[in-house]
């Protein structure tokens, strides 16, 4: 078999990459680690700064011309076919994309992967003019990923709605299942284990709940967490549901 036909097609992951917590870097180590590479030729770019210079938040303004030049240089040696770029939103939004303009600008396609939970709130308290600009970094890329419908169609009014598509934050299976079975004897108890917040679906999970409290009275929840407490704690109490 001629040798160019059987090489693996080269990714370079380009974001947040572990130690920093967070799901986007949480999604890059899974990514990273997961069969994918019997497929693909991965290489990752951390494009979060060093730990020590994020104690002189002053100096990352010098740092970010040498992560861009190493970048350039990164591209120019691993010779990727895709740029799968990570990228938040705020600050963080316009600094990942320069790295896809400098990728787009070397005829390299990209994958722009939109991780923000608040890309809505950035997007919408922008002027118009900056909302235009935000516009003109997305069409830069060649495709959009975004983690749901409700993204898909948030974007659909920003970008071409053909050229979007939906991944959803997988979780590593093998990973969770234990070898014997830990299933509780006295009923079906739930936990949620993260932030309090109605952009991490709080409401979803208690109309979810309250279905299936009605089906198995016996089924617990238990939330951990912290922020809207509070808020949450009360309508559970109005939802008749605290007691699970």
């Amino acid at each position: 078999m001629n040798k160019s036909h059987s090489r693996k097609p080269k990714v370079l992951n380009v974001g947040f990459h572990p130690p920093p917590p967070g799901g986007m870097a949480i999604f890059i180590e899974n990514f990273e680690n997961s069969e994918i590479r019997d497929f693909f030729d991965l290489r990752g770019f951390d494009t979060d700064y060093p730990r020590w210079l994020k104690r002189f938040r002053p100096l990352t303004v010098l740092y970010l011309p040498i992560m861009y030049l190493h970048y350039i240089w990164i591209l120019a040696v691993f010779k990727p076919d895709v740029v799968h770029i990570h990228t938040p939103a705020f600050n963080s939004f316009y600094k990942h994309a320069l790295f896809l303009k400098i990728t787009r600008e070397r005829d390299i396609p990209v994958a722009l992967h939109i991780h923000a939970g608040k890309f809505k709130e950035f997007y919408d308290n922008l002027k118009k003019s900056k909302q235009r600009d935000v516009c003109g970094k997305l069409a830069d890329a060649n495709l959009l990923i975004v983690l749901s419908n409700y993204w898909k169609d948030f974007f659909a009014d920003l970008y071409p709605v053909e050229k979007i598509r939906i991944v959803e934050n997988g979780i590593p299976v093998h990973v969770y299942c234990p070898g014997e079975d830990l299933s509780p004897s006295n009923g079906k108890n739930f936990l949620y284990v993260g932030r309090v917040l109605q952009q991490k679906g709080m409401d979803e999970l208690l109309d979810a709940c309250l279905e299936v409290f009605r089906i198995y009275p016996d089924a617990h929840l238990t939330i951990a967490g912290g922020e809207d407490v509070a808020h949450y704690s009360s309508k559970a109490e109005k939802m008749n549901i605290s007691k699970h």
